[in-house]
């Protein structure tokens, strides 16, 4: 198990335990989405750099998930 901190906004956070080679998309839990109360679209960055939601994570990650910009049809 890795322990990983999730963010969202800036002071909704949540620690969780995840298996080690866990994405972001599988991490991110129903019970995470409530406590952070993440909307359906957001990107996911680390360390300032923009990740894919299948981007494999490692022991004491942050996550921070911003709302994704509305695209244009």
């Amino acid at each position: 198990m890795i322990s990983i901190t999730l963010r969202y906004g800036l002071t909704k956070s949540t620690t969780v335990n995840v298996e080690a080679g866990s994405t972001i998309r599988e991490s991110i839990t129903n019970a995470a989405k409530a406590i952070l109360g993440l909307p359906e679209n957001v990107q996911a960055t680390i360390d300032g750099d923009t990740v894919s939601l299948d981007h494999e994570l490692f022991d004491d990650t942050t996550v921070t998930f911003e709302k994704q910009a509305a695209q244009k049809a």
